[in-house]
């Protein structure tokens, strides 16, 4: 089995940097999003007035935006999730109108890609943006503001992909994400940076993409709105159930493959279980195939997902599993981790990704 398609972040693959003059620190608050629709100039300096660069150890490593006037900022969990610690400059967000300002990591939610910041922005009011209600619908168009490859201050038009989330898996994170798709580039640097809508309202946050042979194919992985508004107005991480393994469908496997099993089969194998998380502990393996879980058939990854995700780190779910050639089915139990803890990125993140 291989994987024909992987999910790569967008996080920098350069290895220069040139910092850049900002405006200095003033007063300011923007408005809420207007009620209309913005032309390109005038929507492009709503969104840029609120949308932040990410500084990791002094590097620029990631994109973000302010989600309230007191310094809440929203990024993607994988620009600072384990790559920061508490010294002085660890961490520090670049505003066009405030400045340069120390922050800090207040809780991630890794279930969707997504982290919380605190920004120092002292007795200043940061521009911030309002987080739409709903999904968008397909094909409406979405606007993803950051900093694409150390170009700054950069406005990417793209059209809604998929009229629900979906799950795709992270290498580097060995978990699951839950996002949905937008037809649109998404170059390294944007992680973190907004998605919104023309009324400047945000519709996502930018996490990934999908790539064929390293290569991008032009469909960006992106954060649902609902779970942003959630990490906002709770201001506490998540806590997501994990079987701590990757799943492919039968379907996407060789010929071969799906002969082993009865002629109109359905299930998912699981790949690459993580040492000591749930699939490996119950010894799952990619020569088992996932045919129910708890009673309900799965013939795709967002079968099985949607119903783990209902559950609760240390739950038990009842998996029903087919051997292949002439194998019988059981009934294996597995008690779900939780992902924050089972998983985590290295603690240094290497200047080129692969």
């Amino acid at each position: 089995m291989r994987k024909r398609f992987t999910m790569k972040r967008t996080s920098i693959t350069l290895l220069a940097l040139t910092l850049f003059c900002c405006l200095g620190p003033r007063l300011f608050a923007e408005p809420p999003a207007p009620e209309a629709a913005l032309d390109g100039a005038r929507l492009y300096e709503h969104v840029r007035s609120a949308s932040l660069e990410i500084l990791v150890h002094g590097r620029l490593d990631g994109s973000g935006w302010f989600a309230s006037e007191d310094g809440l900022v929203v990024t993607a969990a994988h620009v600072v999730w384990n790559r920061v610690d508490k010294s002085e400059g660890s961490l520090e967000v670049m505003s066009p109108t405030l400045g340069r300002l120390d922050a800090q990591v207040l809780c991630v939610d890794r279930g969707h890609d997504l982290a919380l910041l605190r920004a120092k922005v002292g007795e200043h009011k940061a521009p911030y943006l309002n987080v739409a209600h709903d999904m968008p619908a397909p094909l409406d168009d979405a606007f993803l503001f950051g900093m694409a490859n150390f170009r700054h201050d950069v406005l990417i038009r793209g059209s809604v992909a998929r009229a629900a989330t979906t799950f795709e898996y992270f290498d580097k994170e060995q978990s699951y994400v839950e996002m949905y798709h937008v037809s649109a580039p998404s170059p390294p640097g944007t992680s973190g940076g907004c998605w919104v809508d023309r009324r400047g309202r945000v519709i996502g946050n930018q996490s990934g993409f999908v790539t064929l042979d390293r290569v991008g194919v032009g469909i960006a992985l992106v954060a649902p709105p609902g779970a942003i508004r959630r990490l906002v107005a709770e201001r506490t991480g998540a806590k997501t159930p994990t079987l701590g393994c990757g799943l492919e469908e039968l379907g996407s496997q060789s010929v071969g493959y799906i002969a082993r099993f009865p002629a109109r089969t359905s299930g998912l194998a699981p790949v690459l279980l993580v040492p000591g998380g749930p699939a490996d502990k119950a010894k799952l393996g990619d020569t088992t195939l996932i045919t129910a879980i708890d009673g309900h058939a799965v013939a795709r990854r967002d079968d099985l997902l949607s119903h783990i995700v209902a559950r609760k780190p240390g739950e038990t779910v009842k998996l029903t599993a087919l051997a292949p050639d002439g194998g019988k089915s059981r009934e294996i139990e597995v008690t779900l981790g939780m992902l924050e803890e089972l998983t985590a990125p290295p603690a240094t993140v290497p200047a080129t990704q692969p």
